[in-house]
């Protein structure tokens, strides 16, 4: 089972995406590539979004990691990193939908 959390906490102006687990066992590897792919897409978007926009990157991206967080940014980056999780946001809660065995979702 893949768990994947979603956090937005405005207050604080941070963003929590972290998938665990795997569906393989199940017999869905297509589906933890699908994942993969969007953490791993939404991790470099924050990277190259910091990197054009502000100078530097406050993301690491590296193979292995299931985590991206962003926290103590500014109005302007939080918004930006908004954009950017919404259309990942809504394709896992699509596949979640489709897979309820293999994924599970929680947003905050």
């Amino acid at each position: 089972m893949i768990e994947i959390y979603i956090v937005k906490r405005k207050a604080e102006r941070s963003i929590l995406l972290e998938a665990t687990g795997h569906a393989a066992p199940e017999g869905n590897s297509e589906i933890c590539a699908a994942v993969s792919s969007l953490v791993y897409g939404y991790a470099k978007v924050v990277a190259d979004t910091e990197k054009r926009y502000f100078k530097q990157a406050t993301v690491d991206v590296r193979p292995g990691s299931g985590t991206v967080y962003t926290a103590s940014i500014d109005d302007k980056r939080y918004k930006l990193m908004l954009a950017a999780l919404s259309p990942v946001e809504a394709a896992i809660t699509q596949l979640a939908e489709k897979h309820p065995e293999a994924i599970q979702v929680r947003i905050k």
